[in-house]
Parts: C-alpha cells; structure tokens; sequence
C-alpha cells in the first residue's frame, strides 16, 4: 500500500478526531476563548504537523506488506491525535491526576 492509498482514509480520521474533540470542548467548557483558539494561526500550524506526522506514522509504522482496510486506516488516524496530546502533555512535565480527585481522569472520563 502506498502512501497515496494510505493518506486520505487516516487524513478522515485525524480530522474526524479533531472535530470531535472540538465539538465536546466547545459544548462542555465555560470558556468563551474557544473560538478563539480556533482562529488562532498557531492551532491551525499544529494541526497541519498532527496530519501530516499522522499520516507519515502510519506510512512507516504499517508493514507494507499487511492486509488492512481503508476502514483501519481511518481509526488509526483517529488514534493519533490522541496519542500526540498525551505525548506532548507528559513532555511538558503535566503532573497527573490521582484517581478520585476531584478533576481526575476517571471523572473526566466518564462525563
């Protein structure tokens, strides 16, 4: 599978993802500054990177002889951007929530 196959089907995914989280982000958060951060050239900068480096990642990461599906391609887009954001919060020394806690995880999660 080559790159070209590849980059549409995970390029759908990544900005399914990024939809997705800005759609809760903007329906469950208080702050007026998200539209904001959405007309910030800084975002849209990031953003381009996240498809890019996605869409590379599942180039190299894929065995180019594996049988997957247009369908694999779209989740595996959709993981990435996840994967990235937890990445660069743990790079940025982000201390983590203890289970419980009042704004834990485990709350977040299930809301």
């Amino acid at each position: 599978m080559t790159l070209i196959d590849m980059a549409p089907p995970t390029l759908v995914g990544i900005i399914a993802q990024e939809v997705l989280q800005w759609y809760k982000l903007s329906s469950t958060s208080d702050n007026p500054d998200v539209m904001k951060h959405l007309k910030n050239i800084k975002y849209w900068i990031c953003f381009g990177l996240v498809c890019v480096l996605g869409t590379l990642f599942m180039y190299y990461y894929i065995d180019q002889g594996s049988a997957y599906k247009t369908k694999d391609f779209v989740l595996f887009g959709a993981a990435f951007p996840t994967i990235m954001r937890q990445a660069v919060a743990g790079a940025n020394g982000k201390s983590e929530q203890k289970l419980g806690s009042k704004n834990s995880l485990f709350s977040d999660y299930f809301r």
